[in-house]
């Protein structure tokens, strides 16, 4: 019986949506082609439309006609709604389901100070969970969310070989991705040089040969001066002021400290967040030294900045950036004079 409601259903509809209603009819083998239901089925579906009430028709098989009538769409419309309130509870349902994940994965995410596979794994698989849940809606929740199975993954050994080519290949890409700036910055400047080399090469090759013994001699002479110069005599060595840098290299676990310079200075990394609409990673930490104030410095990405004065004057560059921990270059600065 349910089979022949929705087959009854699916007839009302096609009459609703091509208008045969009011003084408009169809024949019933027209009718039997735009459902694309068997014969049996759309008879069945007919004679349930019939009875109702819901259509009326004619006799003459497939010749006759059918209209539908006014009971038959309030059904259509009927069907629709609840179709349409069914599907706003559901989605309701799942948003509720994702919000109670993402809740549980911020939870996971502040707790979890070590890179454990099996913790990963499970944070993991909340966040994907969640971003299906989410369907089209929380665009700002997903994208967070795709950044934490992202981090994860960092963590997670690859099961299989296709897993460790996959990975292998993505950070790879990445990290190539990383270097481009530099490169194209190097392209550049090659491409400068070729185009000031090049007429010079060309300009020497029209020379004729007692005209290149001369300017030959010329670069000789010329690197002959330059060397001389830049020799200085060893018994009268210049003075000169110098500046002794130090420097250090520290990673510190998220929500812990690490000292740096025999503890002259102590460097905490306090959270991880994701800034923008391209979820940038920013670093927040504090750094403080004996019988000094602690100082905090926010929003510091991979590649930042920044000057601690202590007891002495300290460069602190944020060298690498992940979810659990953070790696620094510390330069210590001391002017001397010799």
């Amino acid at each position: 019986m349910a089979d022949v409601v929705e087959n009854a259903l699916h007839v009302a509809k096609v009459m609703l949506q091509k208008h045969y209603f009011g003084n408009n009819s169809v024949k019933v083998k027209t009718l039997k082609t735009l459902t694309n239901l068997t014969s049996e089925d759309f008879e069945r579906a007919d004679t349930y439309l019939l009875q109702g009430k819901y259509c009326s028709g004619t006799l003459g098989g497939n010749e006759g006609l059918r209209t539908l009538t006014v009971a038959g769409i309030d059904l259509v419309k009927t069907y629709q709604d609840n179709k349409k309130q069914k599907e706003k509870n559901i989605e309701a349902e799942n948003i509720l389901q994702a919000d109670i994940l993402y809740g549980k994965i911020q939870k996971l995410n502040e707790d979890w100070n070590s890179p454990d596979a099996s913790e990963a794994k499970l944070i993991k698989e909340y966040a994907v969970d969640a971003i299906k849940l989410y369907g089209e809606t929380n665009q700002k929740k997903k994208l967070e969310l795709k950044a934490i199975v992202e981090k994860t993954e960092e963590v997670i050994p690859p099961e299989n070989l296709k897993q460790l080519k996959d990975k292998s290949e993505k950070y790879g890409l990445q990290k190539i991705y990383s270097w481009l700036p530099f490169r194209k910055n190097f392209l550049y400047i090659v491409i400068l040089i070729v185009l000031a080399v090049f007429p010079l090469v060309g300009l020497f090759n029209f020379l004729k040969p007692e005209e290149k013994k001369k300017v030959n001699a010329t670069i000789n002479e010329n690197f002959q001066n330059i060397n001389i110069k830049a020799s200085p005599k060893p018994n009268n060595p210049p003075t000169i002021s110098t500046v002794e840098d130090k420097t250090e290299d520290i990673c510190v676990r998220r929500q812990n400290s690490e000292n740096v310079f025999n503890g002259e200075i102590k460097i905490s990394f306090t959270r991880i967040e994701y800034e923008g609409t391209s979820k940038k990673e920013v670093a927040y930490i504090t750094v403080n030294s004996p019988n000094e104030k602690t100082k905090s410095f926010d929003s510091l990405e991979v590649g930042s900045k920044i000057i601690y004065k202590g007891k002495s004057e300290y460069e602190i560059t944020l060298d690498s950036l992940e979810t659990f921990k953070a790696c620094f270059e510390v330069l210590k600065v001391n002017e001397l004079s010799k």
